[in-house]
C-alpha cells in the first residue's frame, strides 16, 4: 500500500510538471505567434504608404514626412520603430503614438492612423473625428471596415486578409491604388 501511494505521488508530481511545461510551451508559442502577427501587420502599414495617394495639401512640402500614428495601446512593441528609418514615395516616415484625441486637429498631422483594439469603445467617435479628413484609418478590430474604417486587417486561418471600405476612403479623400484593391475584399459601411 505504501509503495502504491509513493508511486501515485511520484506520478502525480511528474504529471503536474508535464502540464506546467506544456502550459509554458503553449504560452511561448502563442506569444511568438502574436509577435509574428504584428510584424506582418507592421509590414502592411509600411506597404500601405506606398499604395495610397494623399491630397497634395496634406504633404505640401517636398520634404514633408508621411506620418504613421498609433492610437491607443501599442501592440507592435518596437517593431514599428524600424519604419522611422525608411522612406516611401521619396519621403521619410515618422512615427507618433497618440492617446484619445480631444478633437480632429490631433489627427491632422497623421497620414495613416492605426487604431488599436484598446480604442474599441471609442471607435465611433474616432471615425467621426477622422471623417472628411485625408487620413488612412487602419485597424485589426472585428468588422473595422464595415464599421466605417478604411482598411481592416483580418486574421483568417493564420493569414492576414485585407478588407477595404472604398466609400470611407473616398470620403476621406485618400486614393487607394488598384494594386492594393486587387488583393483586398471590398466592404461597405453598415
Amino acid at each position: 500500500m505504501i509503495l502504491h501511494t509513493q508511486c501515485h505521488i511520484i506520478f502525480s508530481s511528474f504529471f503536474k510538471k508535464i502540464i506546467l511545461v506544456s502550459i509554458v510551451l503553449i504560452s511561448s508559442e502563442l506569444a511568438l505567434a502574436d509577435k509574428i502577427e504584428y510584424r506582418v501587420k507592421a509590414a502592411y502599414l509600411y506597404q500601405f504608404t506606398k499604395f495610397i495617394q494623399w491630397p497634395a495639401f496634406t504633404l505640401e512640402k517636398k520634404d514633408s514626412p508621411i506620418r504613421i500614428c498609433v492610437l491607443g495601446d501599442n501592440p507592435f512593441g518596437t517593431v514599428l520603430d524600424k519604419l522611422s528609418k525608411k522612406t516611401s514615395q521619396n519621403r521619410f516616415l515618422t512615427l507618433k503614438y497618440l492617446t484619445f484625441p480631444k478633437n480632429s486637429s490631433d489627427f491632422v498631422n497623421c497620414q495613416l492612423i492605426y487604431i488599436s483594439r484598446s480604442e474599441e469603445q471609442r471607435l465611433t467617435q474616432i471615425l467621426q473625428l477622422t471623417e472628411n479628413h485625408p487620413v488612412l484609418t487602419v485597424s485589426d478590430m472585428n468588422n473595422f471596415a464595415s464599421r466605417g474604417g478604411i482598411i481592416g486587417l483580418v486574421l483568417d486561418n493564420r493569414k492576414i486578409r485585407l478588407e477595404i471600405n472604398f466609400e470611407a476612403s473616398a470620403t476621406a479623400g485618400v486614393k487607394i491604388s488598384s494594386k492594393l484593391l486587387e488583393i483586398a475584399t471590398l466592404i461597405k459601411s453598415k
